[in-house]
Formats: C-alpha cells, structure tokens, sequence
C-alpha cells in the first residue's frame, strides 16, 4: 500500500519542486529578449544570453499560439510565443526559420 501512494504522490512532488525551482532562479524572471539574424537566433534575459546558430536546429513547428524549434538531437527545444511578437514580426519570424532550418 505505501508504496503504491508513493508513485501517486510523485507527479504532485514533482510540480511542487518545479514550482519551487522556478521560484529560486533568476535567469527565468524579467524581461526575455530574441534577436534573430542570417547567423542564427540570440536568446537573452536578465542575467545571460545564449547564441544557438541556426545548423544547430533541425525542425521547428507552428501552430496558432507558438513557434518550437528543436535542435538535432531533439532533447532540446526552444518555445517562442507569438503573443510576444507583432504581425510583421511573428511573418518575418516565419519567413527566417522556412529559410534557415533543414530537416
């Protein structure tokens, strides 16, 4: 019995310190920043930047909501929210991920 209440505390535990870690890290809060350009994608926020270079991705998808791009080995992935960009923005966006990511 106690160890079939262990495997249904689990998922509760691990929002719990999902939460939590969020609450405690810095680099998650604030204003994030993207610039995008012929070298690939500059992700930024309060405290670091990351410059992932655009063979380094291998498929991205799109729906009504968001832009996610997967890098090659598919364990990592980058989510953009649209609700972030601007029409001409979210066109221009597009328009660079159809010409710079290969699958």
């Amino acid at each position: 019995m106690t160890f079939s209440l262990f495997f249904l505390f689990i998922p509760l535990w691990s929002k719990r310190t999902q939460i939590n870690r969020y609450a405690k890290s810095n680099a998650l809060h604030g204003r994030l920043t993207l610039d995008v350009d012929d070298s690939g994608i500059q992700f930024g926020g309060p405290i670091t930047t990351a410059h992932v270079a655009w063979t380094y991705f291998g498929k991205f998808f799109e729906d009504e909501r968001a832009f996610v791009l997967y890098q090659k080995n598919q364990a990592i992935f980058h989510m953009v929210p649209k609700r972030a960009l601007s029409a001409d923005q979210v066109a221009g966006f597009r328009q660079y991920l159809q010409q710079n990511i290969r699958p």
